[in-house]
């Protein structure tokens, strides 16, 4: 909860996971300091560095999903719905209406 204390969790197994129970909302929460960015991230054992990740950018308040290091989907700010990157020609973007 000392949002000062930098450590790191390590978690050894085979087929390991981390569960998070309750009887009430159990939340797993990500907090970023100031403008900074959040994520979780999927390795493989060859250490390939961000190979799949969600990643919220604070400084922008931009959500986006990533798949063999591209990313290939995003939500902005606005609401607005990006399949394909940024700089994707071929990338589509939606904006939904509320009534």
């Amino acid at each position: 909860t000392d949002a000062s204390v930098a450590s790191n969790l390590y978690v050894y197994g085979s087929d390991t996971k981390i569960v998070c129970h309750g009887t009430g909302d159990p939340v797993v929460e990500i907090r970023s300091l100031g403008n900074k960015t959040g994520a979780v991230r999927f390795h493989n054992s060859a250490g390939d560095v961000d190979e799949g990740q969600i990643k919220y950018e604070h400084s922008t308040n931009k959500m986006s999903f990533t798949t063999d290091g591209i990313e290939r989907a995003s939500i902005d700010n606005l609401g607005r719905f990006r399949l394909g990157s940024d700089d994707s020609i071929s990338s589509f973007l939606w904006t939904l209406m509320s009534s």
